[in-house]
This record gives structure tokens, C-alpha cells and sequence, in this order.
């Protein structure tokens, strides 16, 4: 059985974009990597959800960017195996 997946858009000022099944996950997989304490009590993470449709500017391997949709870049023959980042916001 093939899982589901979404893209999110997880954080303030640089947010990272991550592939999840669910919010939750995307906000979990983010955490683990900021650590705790990186956001302040009074700070509300911010979560979106981006379509496989939207396009953006990724980095090739030479440098150089390429415009494309999320579904491109991550390819036809993508496999959701659990949440992970693949780009982010600068």
C-alpha cells in the first residue's frame, strides 16, 4: 500500500519545506531539528500547506536554478517512506 503525502511549509523566518503524511508530522520532523527552546513561548510556528503544483526555484547540482513544480522536482517516481525536509525558504 502506497502512503500519502503532503508538502508544508514549517516555520517563521526561513521555513522549511518538508514532505508528511499529516501537520503534525511535518511539525515533529521540523522540531527535531531546531531543538527545543529555538522558538520563544510567545511564538505560534506557522504551518501551511503547499500544492504539488506550485512552482519554485530549486538549485541544481551546478548551481544554477531551475523553475519547477514540487511534483517535478520530487519526480514521478517518488515514494513517501516518512517525513523529511527537502528544500527551504531563504
Amino acid at each position: 500500500m502506497e502512503k500519502t503525502y503532503q508538502i508544508f511549509s514549517v516555520g517563521l523566518d526561513r521555513p522549511e519545506i518538508i514532505v508528511a503524511s499529516t501537520e503534525v508530522e511535518a511539525v515533529n520532523d521540523h522540531l527535531e531539528r531546531a531543538g527545543a527552546g529555538f522558538y520563544g513561548a510567545d511564538e505560534a510556528l506557522e504551518v501551511s500547506t503547499i500544492s504539488l503544483d506550485k512552482t519554485c526555484k530549486f538549485e541544481a547540482d551546478d548551481g544554477n536554478y531551475n523553475e519547477m513544480t514540487f511534483a517535478e522536482f520530487l519526480g514521478k517516481d517518488y515514494i513517501y517512506n516518512g517525513p523529511h525536509l527537502i528544500c527551504w525558504v531563504d
